[in-house]
């Protein structure tokens, strides 16, 4: 158990999970164009998701989101928007998810 502790405590996410989230991102760069381009990378607290998808954003400059227990879709987009650039977020939830929509195709080989 103590040995568990240890490594729930260390600053460092494990190289594995870099891996994965690295083998997440190509498989959405490397999608057929009729597939959906999002992924999900989950787990428990503590097990170094975090780290691992800053390290995989720096490596593919991928869109990278924190999602929030009771974030709103509105807010969701807001923070899709604010990642791709954008300063003035403005209008209804379906003219956010429109822009982003629009933005993210922009860029199909970008994670």
């Amino acid at each position: 158990m103590k040995n568990a502790v240890q490594q729930l405590q260390s600053p460092f996410a494990p190289v594995q999970n870099m891996a994965l989230m690295l083998q997440l991102a190509n498989r959405l760069i490397n999608r057929d164009p009729n597939l959906p381009g999002l992924g999900v990378f989950y787990g428990p607290s503590g097990f170094g998701k975090t780290v691992a998808s800053i390290y995989c954003q720096n490596k593919t400059c991928a869109i990278r989101v924190e999602i929030g227990e009771t974030w709103t879709k509105k807010k969701f987009f807001s923070a899709i928007l604010k990642e791709l650039g954008v300063a003035q977020i403005r209008g209804t939830i379906s003219d956010l998810c429109d822009q982003s929509v629009e933005l993210l195709g922009r860029f199909p080989d970008r994670p």
